[in-house]
């Protein structure tokens, strides 16, 4: 069978980006809206088991109109003969949002934020991190990665990198951006192979340094132009997928 740009499924190596962080989430909603059924008018209906299916095959793009609910079969079926399926599932997308069954939608990627609670809560969360918060976060990340390039750093240190790296992930799915999303999920997997090691402490090689710092650099960047809603629901969000 050939492989890479010689099979004609290859979609310029999109199936190697992972979901976005949340995408349970959305695939449930988008399982709902489709009413619990394959959309697939041509399914044998041999298979239960629902998925949601990105009608381009790029798994970051998670507009509302790029996901219909299939089984899993129609799922399977769907990864050959791409180009006719995008085509044939597009239409029936189109179709749906002519006959009014569709609203226009936006971009699921990220969850969104609850919303605050009074005007007093949107003026705070709407505000921009200051910068001695920004200083504190940056400095506690940068010591951190430090000791991990020396060798040094204890399970608190790793569990430090392993809460910002989740929060920028997670900043950068609410965003939709695509190449920093890739550069956080890339610096978590770096982070993660090296917690696995059995070493007391945390030890990182040269190419899982690079990928942690690199990523870490993007996030301290883009830390002050931050809204504290937006890093806050992040940062929840984080804690929760490290508790479990």
């Amino acid at each position: 069978m050939s492989k890479g740009e010689d099979n004609p499924s290859w979609s310029g190596g999109m199936s190697r980006f992972p979901y976005p962080w949340n995408f349970r989430e959305i695939s449930k909603g988008i399982i709902e809206r489709d009413g619990a059924v394959c959309r697939n008018p041509t399914c044998a209906g041999v298979d239960s088991r629902l998925t949601t299916h990105h009608i381009n095959y790029d798994k970051q793009d998670c507009r509302s109109d790029n996901l219909i609910c299939l089984c899993s079969a129609c799922n399977s079926k769907a990864n050959f003969g791409r180009e006719a399926w995008k085509v044939f599932y597009q239409k029936m997308m189109s179709d749906r949002k002519v006959a009014g069954e569709l609203k226009t939608g936006g971009i699921l990627m990220g969850a969104r934020y609850p919303g605050p609670a009074s005007a007093l809560d949107l003026i705070a969360v709407k505000q921009r991190i200051d910068a001695d918060t920004c200083d504190q976060l940056a400095m506690a990340m940068l010591l951190a990665l430090d000791a991990a390039k020396r060798g040094a750093a204890p399970a608190p240190v790793a569990n430090t990198l392993t809460e910002h790296l989740l929060t920028s992930v997670a900043i950068w799915s609410q965003m939709g951006n695509k190449p920093l999303y890739a550069a956080g999920v890339k610096a978590w997997d770096a982070l993660r192979k090296a917690c696995a090691r059995p070493t007391v402490l945390l030890d990182l090689t040269t190419g899982e340094y690079a990928a942690i710092s690199k990523s870490i650099s993007y996030y301290v960047r883009a830390l002050p132009r931050l809204e504290i809603g937006v890093l806050v629901a992040a940062q929840q969000r984080a804690l929760a997928q490290l508790r479990g």
